[in-house]
């Protein structure tokens, strides 16, 4: 059976329940969720970015089944439960969850998270 391209899929797990074409970049995502860096994903249209937020959310939600086979599946072998950072999904700075000025992620002087 031919495996499908996923053109336009922006599902990770749509994508791995399917049986669509996935380069495993799985790596990647496990150094990202345990390097402690913060990192804010700015490219241009069309470049992945609603995929890769979905691997990272399946990823923080415990999904193991989605990640069978993928080099993310051996790397957690080693990695104590509850040792994975936080994921904070926006679509644009309005939907941040917290706007008070406690938050680590208020900035003071520009009025908005960062």
């Amino acid at each position: 059976m031919a495996r499908k391209l996923p053109i336009g899929i922006q599902s990770f797990e749509k994508l791995r329940q399917e049986g669509f074409v996935y380069v495993d970049k799985t790596a990647h995502v496990h150094a990202l969720a345990h390097s402690g860096v913060p990192c804010f994903l700015s490219r241009p249209r069309r470049f992945g970015k609603s995929l890769l937020v979905s691997i990272l959310r399946a990823y923080f939600e415990g999904r193991r089944e989605l990640f069978e086979a993928l080099d993310i599946e051996q790397l957690e072998e080693n990695v104590p439960e509850g040792s994975r950072g936080r994921l904070l999904y926006a679509q644009s700075i309005e939907t941040l969850p917290c706007r008070e000025a406690e938050s680590p992620f208020y900035h003071r002087d520009l009025g908005y998270h960062r």
